[in-house]
């Protein structure tokens, strides 16, 4: 029996991104990705979790030179937060798909 009850395949990524919401604009780390959410780590600051959202909290998250993709913070640990996308699913795999590619351009 597995253990995994995601509904979409989740990809590990390693992609810096920024991720905005009401005062916050805190940088970080994509970890993984699918066409329903994201998983973000921050960086600790002297030791201590960067993570100001709360779940609810709309936000965006841009990865570098890219569109920002809208959501919901559903989870968040000392690491870092999970991220339900907005977007319809087929609306945002088009939109992921930009924006890789045009982060892959830039590179």
């Amino acid at each position: 029996m597995s253990t995994n009850q995601r509904r979409d395949t989740r990809y590990n990524a390693n992609l810096p991104v920024e991720v905005q919401g009401g005062d916050a604009n805190l940088a970080g780390q994509l970890r993984n990705l699918s066409v329903s959410g994201a998983a973000v780590e921050f960086a600790p600051s002297l030791g201590k979790p960067m993570v100001s959202f709360d779940i609810g909290d709309a936000v965006a998250m841009q990865p570098r030179g890219a569109d920002p993709v809208r959501g919901v913070i559903v989870r968040h640990d000392s690491e870092g937060i999970a991220i339900k996308f907005d977007a319809p699913e087929e609306d945002l795999l088009a939109e992921i798909v930009n924006a890789v590619q045009q982060v892959l351009d830039r590179s």
